[in-house]
């Protein structure tokens, strides 16, 4: 278990908002325990962000006893550290979420005017109200 956390930088932060501790704790619950465990990862994509880091993306195949995933979409931000090694800063199953102030609220606007100009109709909303939104609209009929 040492090597497999050490390949995760301190500044890992889980997903989900689970403390660095519970998620040490349910690794060691998960993985600590396992007889084997076989990753196999096809289509590899590695894109490098900015000096040091870089972004992975990959499927990711995993069996281990009786738990068999296929073809999971997994993503990596890896930080490259003072010892030269790469570890990793932040893992998501899928896509990771949009980074904040890459313009989707801009761009959004942008084609809602756009189809506005063109005669169609556009409703702007933002993602946790229209989640709201469409439960109320769901439950009403509409």
């Amino acid at each position: 278990m040492t090597t497999y956390l050490d390949a995760y930088s301190d500044a890992f932060t889980p997903q989900d908002g689970v403390s660095r501790e519970d998620w040490i704790a349910s690794r060691y619950r998960n993985v600590g325990g396992r007889k084997s465990i076989d990753v196999q990862i096809q289509r590899l994509l590695v894109l490098t962000t900015a000096e040091g880091r870089a972004r992975v993306s990959f499927l990711q195949d995993y069996t281990s006893g009786s738990v068999r995933e296929l073809k999971r979409p997994k993503t990596l931000d890896l930080v490259k550290g003072a010892d030269n090694r790469w570890r990793i800063v932040g893992e998501w199953q899928g896509d990771p979420p949009p980074s904040t102030g890459a313009g989707k609220s801009w761009l959004a606007c942008a084609l809602a005017q756009h189809a506005c100009r063109r005669g169609h109709s556009a409703y702007y909303q933002r993602v946790p109200r229209l989640g709201e939104e469409l439960r109320i609209r769901h439950a009403n009929g509409t």
